[in-house]
């Protein structure tokens, strides 16, 4: 679907490590802005380890435990990232969808 909609690229999880390949796809710089909609820490610090430097990680996902924010690189200010946080309503024509 992403695909007919215009990205330039699809991966599939199960066929490949998406943080490993998103950081091929972009020469090891990363991406400018990543989006967590499912809502787990690994998808979580998954979005944020394929950030550049000044990107911005969207999470619109809803989380069943508490959420632990790797702290490390962003204590060090070596990411220079921003975390937006919302919840989407929860009937599907509020999302778009």
């Amino acid at each position: 679907m992403a695909l007919k909609m215009g990205a330039d690229y699809a991966i599939d999880a199960s066929k490949v490590d998406p943080v490993e390949e998103i950081m091929r796809l972009t020469n090891g710089r990363g991406v400018g802005a990543s989006i967590v909609a499912l809502g787990t820490q690994q998808t979580f610090e998954a979005c944020l380890s394929v950030l550049r430097p000044g990107g911005t990680l969207s999470s619109l996902g809803v989380y069943s435990t508490d959420l632990k924010i790797p702290l490390g690189a962003i204590v060090a200010g070596l990411g220079d990232h921003r975390i937006i946080t919302t919840l989407c309503p929860g009937a599907r024509s509020a999302c778009g969808g």
